[in-house]
């Protein structure tokens, strides 16, 4: 299992590191953040994961 979570962290989001289950979902919310507001800003993202708005989701 831990292969697998270290396998997505570096696929969405471009980080390799040996987290707990806690650590990596902390880290994918901050990432996911932080690339919404690069992508709000033409920036490059950092890995594939971004967070939405349900508010916003299919407008």
């Amino acid at each position: 299992m831990r292969a697998l979570r270290r396998e997505l962290l570096v696929e969405h989001l471009g980080v390799d590191s040996l987290l707990d289950d806690r650590g990596a979902l902390r880290l994918s919310r901050e990432v996911a953040h932080a690339n919404r507001a690069r992508r709000a800003w033409g920036e490059s993202l950092q890995g594939l994961a971004v967070a939405i708005d349900p508010a916003e989701y299919g407008t």
